[in-house]
């Protein structure tokens, strides 16, 4: 190879390098450890004398999600990854869509395999104390996006809440919450 072609494809590599270790930092996978760690920096929360915040990478937040997660989610849902954007969460899962039914997927369940990829994005603020509310206002499984006014009833049917939101239970000292692709933080002052 000549010397601009061993020039191009450095710089190509150097490019991309930055990208994965991005994608790193924003993409959390449930591990027994993270949630340990989660817990811990939870538990320093609770104590009066604690913290004004804490922040949680995308591991532990990963684990926090999974935790609270009801057994009817957790047999629906495979390979359940967290990203992080801003102000946002996303959970990345393979869905069994036979959970999901005919009545919410209609003549879209004939043409899905049982297993999709799902992905769920939406908001999430501390709503009163000791609970974060996820509210997904974005449903998409393989390519197709499901309509604003049947994601409630989607999210529902995952996860078993009545409102089409997801409870995430933190330390009642949580008045607030911040999400970045780096990390998430969980702060005492009220916004």
């Amino acid at each position: 190879m000549s010397k601009s072609t061993w020039l191009f494809l450095g710089s190509l590599v150097c490019a991309l390098l930055p990208l994965r270790a991005a994608e790193a930092q924003t993409v959390g996978r449930a591990s027994a450890a993270a949630l340990v760690s989660a817990r811990a920096k939870e538990n320093a929360m609770r104590e009066a004398q604690g913290p004004q915040s804490v922040t949680l990478t995308a591991d532990e937040m990963a684990s926090l999600v999974l935790a609270n997660l009801d057994q009817n989610a957790r047999k629906s849902l495979d390979s359940i990854r967290v990203r992080l954007l801003p102000g946002r969460l996303a959970l990345e899962a393979m869905i069994v869509t036979s959970q999901i039914g005919t009545d919410i997927l209609g003549p879209m369940s004939y043409m899905l395999d049982p297993l999709e990829p799902l992905t769920v994005a939406g908001p999430a603020r501390a709503s009163r104390a000791g609970l974060v509310t996820w509210q997904p206002d974005s449903v998409v499984i393989r390519s197709f996006a499901f309509p604003q006014a049947a994601i409630p009833r989607l999210v529902s049917r995952l996860t078993g809440s009545q409102d089409g939101t997801v409870p995430i239970a933190v330390p009642p000292s949580v008045r607030q919450i911040f999400i970045t692709p780096s990390g998430v933080t969980f702060s005492r002052r009220a916004g």
